[in-house]
């Protein structure tokens, strides 16, 4: 179930001997905000749980990395995006939205994503997400991203392959032993798996926000 945020804005009205004055009240999250009406042209109140870097958005789900609001290649969380085969570096910097910091998930955060969150499946036909099939994946923290059940481009026949039943995304791991293969997650309304592929195959990449942290400098050391 999706966290509800709820604002509650009363107008108060102060009542002195001089003049009397209007405030706008703002109860957010357990505390209490005091504007002065006069002051206040408009207010405005946006989604806390979407961040922005670079101009492409993510979502904190309370993880160790921040995952992308949509999947490569477009900017409608329920379109597919592109499609990829597998390489170890896939060139973010051919999209202008992007900065430092964003890339391909590995594995590993992959299964935190799948142990961390809840995943509740939306079926094709749904009304929430327009009729995609697909995840909405919550965190702990009640914040929320979706993953469209896109399937996959068969590079043989050139045809796409189980869209909407499935989901197919590529992580950054190859198989270490046998090198023509490399690791994806795969999903559809019964199975969320980490499975290995051929990487000539064509799937989807949700990218995940991980600036690189700078390094700590040793104890004792000193700038010469």
């Amino acid at each position: 179930m999706n966290r509800l945020l709820f604002l509650i804005i009363t107008f108060a009205t102060m009542s002195t001997a001089m003049a009397q004055q209007r405030e706008f009240v703002v109860y957010y999250d357990g505390a209490r905000y005091t504007f002065d009406a006069e002051k206040v042209d408009s207010m405005k109140f946006v989604k806390q749980s979407e961040l922005e870097f670079g101009g492409y958005k993510c979502v904190d789900l309370g993880l160790s990395v921040m995952w992308a609001t949509h999947n490569l290649g477009t900017t409608n969380p329920t379109e597919a995006g592109e499609y990829f085969d597998w390489t170890p570096n896939i060139p973010f910097g051919d999209y202008d939205s992007y900065d430092d910091g964003w890339r391909m998930p590995t594995s590993e955060e992959f299964k935190e994503l799948c142990e961390k969150c809840t995943w509740w499946w939306q079926p094709a036909g749904n009304e929430r997400y327009n009729g995609v099939a697909g995840y909405e994946i919550e965190g702990a923290n009640g914040n929320i991203i979706f993953m469209p059940a896109a399937g996959y481009y068969n590079t043989a026949s050139g045809q796409l392959i189980n869209a909407n039943p499935t989901g197919y995304y590529w992580s950054s791991d190859e198989n270490t032993t046998i090198k023509t293969k490399a690791y994806n997650l795969r999903f559809n309304g019964s199975d969320i798996v980490n499975v290995e592929t051929m990487k000539t195959m064509l799937f989807t990449i949700r990218p995940v926000y991980a600036p690189e942290q700078p390094e700590e400098e040793e104890e004792g050391e000193t700038n010469q």
